[in-house]
């Protein structure tokens, strides 16, 4: 429900991959981001690199990799580039389907 959840979910979806070395970090939201983009306030995603020492280095790296993904598929991104800050997508429709 909170970013510290997503993040003990990623260690142990982590944990149990078979090919670690192909993970090159997580991207994820919870579940106080889904309430905030269902009442319009946009959908902010967490993420970061497999080890929390390189968030400083690898942790950018990671967030242009879902920069690049959201935009390609024609969502407007929200992001200083900077893994202190998450990426948002600010104008953000929910329906449910």
């Amino acid at each position: 429900y909170t970013q510290s959840d997503g993040y003990e979910d990623f260690l142990d979806a982590y944990e149990n991959h078979p090919n670690k070395s192909s993970v090159l970090g997580y991207c994820f939201y919870h579940g106080q981001d889904l309430e905030r983009a269902v009442y319009g306030g946009g959908l902010y995603f967490a993420f970061g690199p497999v080890d929390p020492t390189e968030e400083e280095t690898k942790g950018p790296e990671i967030g242009n990799v879902i920069r690049e993904e959201l935009e390609r598929v024609g969502l407007k991104v929200d992001w200083d580039g900077t893994f202190a800050k998450r990426l948002g997508v600010p104008k953000l429709e929910w329906q449910r389907r």
